[in-house]
């Protein structure tokens, strides 16, 4: 038999068992409720036309945002002007005692809702299993969700459920399909087993069940339980967006898959995103703002980018909340001034809910007193609360506070500690002053081998002040020259006075390791260096220019 013909033939076989089961309301046997799916699976991977559940993969971890999908709402059946309520109940109560599954449920439901007699749960239990037993799918269904959800006086019993789930799944029920799935996602009542989830999740999407459209787009996104699949994903997302209720949520992960996925298109990303953020879904009004940041030109496209961030800050998104902060701070294309005190207020919104930088940037503000009352105490706890999430200048800030003893008692170990913290994650700044420590002996036992390794780290980072001290060690400790002026002068391209003050002594000194500079050549090297670094404001090389003034002749400066 071939290909197209096996598919065909399997498609026959369970098209012509639901038929049956559906005309017959005979109770679907334990091996057939096993053997159905398989056949099922058979024939999707055998159809020419292939499936979304193609080459299936092993289970990963899970992905809470998954769903179920709602219990449709029963209506109560339409009363003819000349029967009651009371009499409607009756006849069906008549027709299911003589063995009608269809008058069954509409008894149970009558017993739930309390249609024509008085609402009676253990009736409606009672009615409803024996639908359910007799093969009505939205009995078998209803049921199934009364024992996951404790409904109807039930307790929780999720192998109850999931087998009647599984019955009105079997059946073509697309809510029973798509929790099915969930059972088959969650292990409720079943073995957990992703590729069955996505498999029964796909048979209620093709039936256009947004909820299943939902969750088996997301695991094609993220190749759970089946193989990854971004564009089939995108297709999912696609049809889900049709319904009004998942539609903010589709955009959103359509934007998502532009956005991240193998084939980027920001704009496209920007664009659902817009849309989702016109539902109110707040990441989504926080991530169009940022795509939108990234292109911004237009005075009006950066009056919407201040509008979506303050929208999602408005709606408490953290990362929101910090990005106007920084607007307010630093100011944002002549659009939003700055304005410390507004900024701080942006960072104690995102503080509160944890966030790390936000944390940090305030403690800085109230270190400095920008914006609010210095005061190191609570700097101090603010880079303690970014520190302990493992942030690298945080962790360096509280350190620089715990050698000082501002805000909390002064406290080198510990400071040499946060200083080692952040200076493994290569925060330049803790790494030179963590040289220092060890070059001082503070803190930490003195070494000076562990201090010059630590300092080449921070200057080999650019590191200024890690420079500088380099070349002081190469100086004082080794009197290597040649090394300490290379330090040097990377430390005064930064405009470090101090690197200046030395290159303008080691020249004056006669110390440069070029032996064939002249008197006149080393005389205005090192003058020009000592004057540049007194411009820079450093009073030690003020004070010293104006004596050497005194010793050099007016005509010999002139020609310096």
């Amino acid at each position: 038999m071939g290909y197209k013909s096996k598919a065909k033939f399997l498609s026959f076989l369970i098209e012509l068992y639901l038929k049956v089961t559906t005309i017959v309301g005979v109770i679907i046997h334990p091996f057939m409720h096993r053997f159905i799916p398989l056949l099922l699976i058979a024939a999707s991977t055998l159809s020419a036309d292939s499936s979304p559940i193609e080459a299936l993969t092993s289970p990963t971890a899970l992905e809470p945002g998954l769903k179920m999908a709602p219990m449709p709402e029963v209506q109560a059946p339409k009363v003819a002007k000349e029967r009651t309520p009371e009499e409607i109940f009756n006849l069906y109560e008549h027709a299911a005692l003589k063995g009608s599954a269809e008058a069954m449920y509409r008894v149970a439901i009558g017993y739930e809702k309390a249609f024509g007699v008085s609402q009676d749960l253990d009736a409606s239990r009672k009615w409803l299993t024996q639908a359910a037993d007799a093969g009505h799918v939205q009995a078998q269904f209803r049921l199934g969700q009364a024992y996951l959800n404790k409904e109807l006086g039930l307790e929780e019993n999720s192998s109850l459920a999931a087998q009647y789930l599984g019955k009105a799944a079997t059946q073509g029920h697309k809510e029973a399909q798509c929790n099915y799935g969930y059972c088959y996602y969650k292990g409720l009542g079943l073995d957990q087993n992703l590729t069955q989830a996505a498999f029964w999740y796909a048979q209620a999407a093709k039936q256009g069940l947004a909820t299943a459209q939902m969750n088996l787009g997301r695991m094609l996104e993220i190749g759970e339980g089946i193989q990854k699949d971004e564009k089939k994903a995108s297709y999912w997302y696609f049809q889900a967006a049709q319904d009004k209720n998942s539609a903010a949520k589709a955009h959103f992960a359509l934007g998502r898959i532009y956005e991240d996925g193998p084939e980027k298109d920001e704009a496209q990303a920007y664009k659902y995103y817009s849309l989702a953020a016109e539902h109110n879904v707040i990441e989504a009004q926080y991530r169009a703002a940022r795509l939108l940041e990234k292109r911004a030109l237009s005075e009006q496209e950066h009056k919407d980018v201040i509008d979506l961030y303050t929208t999602a800050a408005k709606n408490g998104h953290p990362h929101a909340q910090y990005k106007l902060g920084n607007f307010y701070f630093y100011g944002y294309a002549q659009q939003i001034a700055s304005s410390p005190s507004k900024a701080a207020s942006w960072y104690q919104a995102a503080s509160k809910k944890g966030h790390a930088d936000a944390q940090c940037n305030l403690g800085y503000l109230f270190e400095t007193g920008q914006g609010v009352n210095q005061d190191f105490k609570e700097a101090y706890t603010l880079y303690s609360a970014a520190a302990e999430q493992n942030h690298p200048i945080a962790q360096h800030n509280r350190g620089l506070l715990l050698e000082q003893g501002k805000g909390v008692a002064k406290d080198e170990k510990a400071a040499a500690q946060c200083y080692l913290l952040a200076a493994q994650k290569n925060n330049p700044a803790a790494q030179c002053n963590l040289g220092l420590l060890y070059q001082e002996g503070r803190g930490v036992e003195k070494d000076l081998s562990k201090a010059i390794e630590w300092y080449k780290k921070a200057a080999e980072h650019n590191n200024a002040f890690a420079q500088y001290n380099l070349g002081l060690a190469y100086e004082t400790h080794f009197k290597d020259y040649t090394q300490a002026i290379a330090w040097y002068e990377k430390a005064a391209e930064q405009n470090n006075t101090y690197a200046m003050f030395n290159l303008g002594l080691i020249s004056l000194g006669g110390l440069h390791p070029q032996k064939n500079l002249t008197l006149e050549k080393r005389l205005m090297e090192g003058y020009q260096w000592i004057e540049k670094a007194a411009k820079l404001g450093d009073a030690e090389a003020q004070t010293y220019l104006v004596e050497l003034k005194k010793e050099l002749h007016q005509d010999t400066i002139a020609q310096l």
